[in-house]
């Protein structure tokens, strides 16, 4: 399905979901096999999962101070995950500041294209 609406194909940078079954009948599929997030990619291009990245930020509004080990909610395409601020270009951030900030995961590795937009928040949101 794309966009709720059953399809024949997707391509390429297309979000979609998808029905899977075993080749093999003796090989029952598990749900805790898969889990959201989750991409399927071509195996030439030698997919690994990211645990640290760097990413330029800008801080568009924070009631305190961001410093190293400050955790909080990233949001990169269908991943959310928690991640921990590793190491800053500056000393510490607030809000309006800009640096660049290498993140570490805090669960499990995930796929991350190279210049990804990303959202990382703390709390609820509305």
């Amino acid at each position: 399905h794309y966009k709720r609406t059953p399809a024949d194909s997707a391509e390429s940078g297309m979000h979609c979901g998808l029905a899977l079954r075993s080749l093999v009948k003796k090989e029952a599929l598990k749900k805790c096999s898969f889990r959201k997030g989750m991409v399927l990619v071509d195996a030439a291009l030698q997919p690994k999962p990211t645990w640290e990245f760097k990413a330029e930020v800008i801080i568009l509004h924070h009631a305190t101070t961001i410093r190293e080990r400050y955790q909080a909610m990233v949001h990169c395409g269908i991943i959310r995950q928690c991640a921990q601020v590793k190491r800053l270009s500056c000393d510490l951030l607030r809000t309006g500041d800009k640096a660049v900030v290498t993140f570490r995961f805090a669960y499990h590795g995930e796929y991350l294209r190279p210049g990804a937009t990303l959202l990382f928040r703390e709390g609820r949101t509305k």
